[in-house]
């Protein structure tokens, strides 16, 4: 039995990668408000491709986060399911 367990797979996500998206949201929330308080809208449609470099980093660190999303709701989905299995086998 413990070495079936010792078999199982870890969460994917751990605790860092979770503190480094929060870190990262953190920092764009900063540097979009900063953004739109320290230049007007006139002077943001000087730098098209600042606000395009933007927009996509933006756009990786949302992926990246809906990807680890997406991890670990597949590894609770399996997890669900294995502790119903266990409780079956445990009743019979």
């Amino acid at each position: 039995m413990i070495t079936m367990l010792d078999k199982l797979e870890r969460p994917i996500c751990d605790s860092d990668e979770i503190k480094a998206i929060e870190q990262l949201s953190q920092e764009r929330n900063v540097a979009i408000n900063n953004l739109f308080l320290n230049f007007s809208g006139a002077a943001l449609s000087q730098h098209p491709s600042l606000l395009d470099e933007f927009q996509s980093i933006d756009k990786q660190l949302t992926q990246h986060a809906e990807h680890l999303k997406t991890l670990m709701s597949k590894q609770i989905l399996t997890q669900k399911k294995n502790t119903k299995a266990t409780q079956l086998y445990k009743s019979i």
